[in-house]
């Protein structure tokens, strides 16, 4: 009788176990998700951006005003963010700009001229790594579009 209680409890004790390694995983799982949407966000992004230049005749100011747009579409950034970039002494400002004391923001030299990128939250939210990672990658791609635009033309 002992040994089947000590039993019993044993495999209560190993399903037990396996239900917490069985959480961990699905949390695990979850992450990996999400982690990947935003990857997926953050590609389709750069690839709007790419399909912009397509064209050599393309202006810097049509590059930068589709930056803006291409950043608020692919992240639904209208409701919780305003969009502003700027470079050479213009602005290029997402419909529903607005600042406020919540931002992250990212800026390059290019050819001596700043060119900066800033979200500005409507509330106050802490930012996802992807978001910062994206300014970044958004100014080195910019860097060298303008870079080759501006030295060649």
């Amino acid at each position: 009788m002992k040994y089947e209680n000590k039993s019993r409890q044993q495999l209560i004790r190993k399903l037990y176990d396996f239900e917490i390694q069985y959480k961990e995983l699905l949390q695990d799982l979850e992450t990996a998700e999400s982690n990947l949407r935003q990857k997926i966000k953050h590609l389709d992004c750069i690839y709007g951006i790419i399909k912009l230049i397509q064209n050599p005749n393309v202006t810097v100011n049509f590059i930068l005003e589709g930056v803006v747009k291409r950043i608020q579409e692919t992240y639904k950034f209208a409701k919780i963010c305003g969009i502003k970039v700027s470079f050479d002494n213009n602005y290029y400002l997402s419909k529903n700009f607005s600042e406020t004391q919540w931002s992250i923001s990212e800026r390059i030299l290019i050819i001596d001229k700043e060119l900066k990128i800033i979200l500005y939250y409507f509330k106050k939210k802490e930012p996802l790594p992807t978001e910062r990672v994206l300014l970044v990658e958004i100014c080195k791609l910019l860097k060298a579009i303008f870079e080759f635009k501006l030295v060649w033309i």
